[in-house]
């Protein structure tokens, strides 16, 4: 378990620097880390569903993640950096601290 609640930190603060990139208008960058990013973001859920298997009461909708996922990539294929940005950050983010802090609290 800690090695997963450090991987999601760790894409978190990827998401967050993302976010942040696009919100200073630094588009490029921003987009070019978030395609970087978009595989691990994929892994995560591939690893939480295997968890799940395991364990079926842990709270993460995959569900809506991937869903999040793919307005994310609708927003990239939009060129829309706002909307990007709020969705990694309030959406795709917000969702991955609460099962971090969930899965945290069960050690």
């Amino acid at each position: 378990m800690k090695e997963l609640i450090i991987v999601l930190e760790n894409l978190i603060d990827k998401l967050d620097f993302i976010s942040l990139k696009l919100y200073q208008d630094k588009e490029h960058e921003g987009y070019v880390e978030f395609t970087k990013n978009i595989g691990e973001m994929t892994n995560i859920v591939t690893l939480i569903f295997q968890m799940k298997e395991s364990n079926s009461e842990l709270p993460f909708d995959e569900t809506l993640f991937l869903e999040k996922l793919a307005l994310s990539v609708k927003a990239l294929e939009q060129k829309d950096a706002v909307l990007l940005a709020d969705i990694l950050y309030y959406e795709v983010s917000s969702q991955l601290r609460d099962f971090s802090a969930y899965i945290s609290n069960m050690e």
